[in-house]
């Protein structure tokens, strides 16, 4: 119920009171407030809740337990949904405890009915608690992209069951659960060895079919590779590096319908492929955040959207011990900042990118490497990794501002700003740009037009022609 105190609300201040009106008009809306949630709590109950002579005192007792609770519908106990020894098309459902609408209910240990398989398109079928101590199975609709169906609020969601036109048996893995147990409060889903799963792609499936979640890994070691397509605003925080994956995250969501989003936070990833994460879908906006990656092989986090998604990396570590590190970012808009990459090399050709405070070591390739069209910021990175290149810049519309350098920069857009630098070498075939209070070995300009300020430099060529302007350089 609402946390309205009319003595809180009626309270007048010594030093400023309410006018007598405004204040006898906020006592009589919390009053009103509070009837009508009695009138809610107090509607006699229809037709099946009603039941083995049960009157309207319990059904109100039961009501004012859940509202205190603020669980009108949540399994207390039991009620797991599981195949049969031999698996045929039913299922077993335990013995189980529920608040549905508010009304303490249970049911007895139960065999479902024959379910039958759709006949063109995959289907979930929701396994329900009723307020009158019953369980149902209701049908979903056929479609490419199933979703589980509608329930009123006299029913509780059990388990959801996934069916295709070749199911002619229900097994364990087609069934997820779907159950808030009692004790999570706040509808976070637990993963681990005191959580409602054992697996994270468990929690991952229920969110699904919910259309958002919270999942919190407890500590240990998770070996399975995850599937996120179809995921919608969800969220998977781990216990820093005492939560391992073992495995791949994928997500390729094809729908188009609604934008996804997906967080990734606080957990360490390992595995033996090539890809630690390896998003392709053009409809999911990821945000990975304070994940240390340490792969066996090569850690590559890869994204490819179109260009109305945006994703952000920040704040992991990342390791690839036998080769090189990669964050690979096609298309969309993206965000890669404050991130401490060993053999690491950055590569983005997506508009709109911001690289920002990473830290790269080591490698054989260039590191930070931007094709992008449009608008990139590279900016405030430290980039340490003897004869290759530390930024290579070749889009358009560009800042490379503040970075700390032992390789070149290398500049071949059009109209930007490279500026307070520290690097070994300059060379910019890009017109229009202003390279100012750089400092380094030698500034090499093969284009019209540039404006070069405020270097310190030990040399300075230009083969563009033109009359590039310079003003307050040194060239000791």
């Amino acid at each position: 119920m609402a946390d309205l105190n009319l003595n809180v609300i009626s309270y007048q201040d010594p030093v400023r009171s309410k006018p007598i009106r405004e204040n006898f008009s906020d006592i009589q809306n919390a009053v009103n407030d509070l009837q009508t949630q009695i009138n809610e709590l107090t509607t006699p109950p229809e037709g099946s809740e009603v039941t083995n002579a049960r009157d309207n005192a319990d059904v109100l007792r039961d009501r004012l337990r859940g509202a205190s609770l603020s669980q009108g519908n949540v399994v207390i106990s039991g009620g797991e949904v599981t195949a049969q020894g031999t698996p045929d098309m039913t299922v077993h459902i335990a013995a189980g405890t529920a608040l549905v609408n508010g009304i303490y209910c249970n049911w007895a240990a139960q065999d479902s009915g024959t379910i039958t398989a759709p006949s063109t398109y995959p289907r979930y079928d929701l396994v329900v608690a009723n307020s009158d101590n019953s369980i149902s199975i209701l049908t979903g609709d056929e479609a490419a992209s199933p979703i589980p169906p509608s329930y009123s609020s006299s029913q509780k969601e059990i388990s959801f069951i996934y069916l295709t036109t070749a199911t002619t048996s229900i097994i364990d893995s087609v069934i997820t659960d779907a159950k808030r147990i009692l004790k999570n409060t706040n509808d976070d889903i637990i993963v681990g060895d005191t959580g409602q799963y054992s697996t994270i792609q468990e929690a991952v499936n229920y969110c699904k079919v919910k259309g958002y979640g919270v999942i919190k890994i407890q500590e240990g070691t998770y070996t399975e590779d995850l599937d996120l397509a179809g995921c919608e605003n969800i969220y998977i925080y781990g216990c820093g590096d005492k939560t391992i994956i073992y495995g791949t995250i994928l997500c390729n969501n094809t729908s188009s319908t609604k934008k996804k989003n997906v967080y990734l936070y606080n957990f360490k990833m390992t595995n033996s492929a090539l890809y630690s994460i390896d998003v392709t879908s053009d409809y999911t906006d990821i945000h990975i955040n304070s994940i240390y990656f340490n792969s066996e092989f090569k850690t590559t986090i890869a994204i490819s959207h179109n260009c109305d998604t945006f994703s952000s990396v920040e704040n992991c570590y990342i390791v690839g011990h036998a080769i090189e590190t990669n964050i690979i970012y096609g298309a969309g808009k993206c965000l890669i900042k404050n991130n401490t990459m060993p053999l690491g090399k950055i590569s983005v050709s997506a508009d709109y990118s911001i690289i920002d405070g990473n830290t790269l070591t080591g490698g054989d390739e260039d590191h930070i490497v931007v094709s992008s069209n449009n608008c990139s910021v590279i900016n405030n990175n430290s980039v340490h990794a003897a004869d290759y290149c530390s930024i290579r810049q070749t889009g358009n519309y560009f800042s490379v501002i503040g970075n700390r350098c032992s390789g070149d920069i290398i500049l071949s857009g059009i109209y930007g700003v490279c500026a307070n630098n520290l690097c070994d070498d300059i060379s910019s075939s890009s017109p229009h740009i202003n390279i100012c209070a750089n400092q380094g070995d030698a500034i090499t300009i093969t284009a019209e037009s540039p404006n070069v300020t405020g270097n310190y430099f030990t040399a300075y060529s230009n083969t563009g022609g033109g009359s590039p302007e310079l003003a307050g350089n040194s060239w000791a």
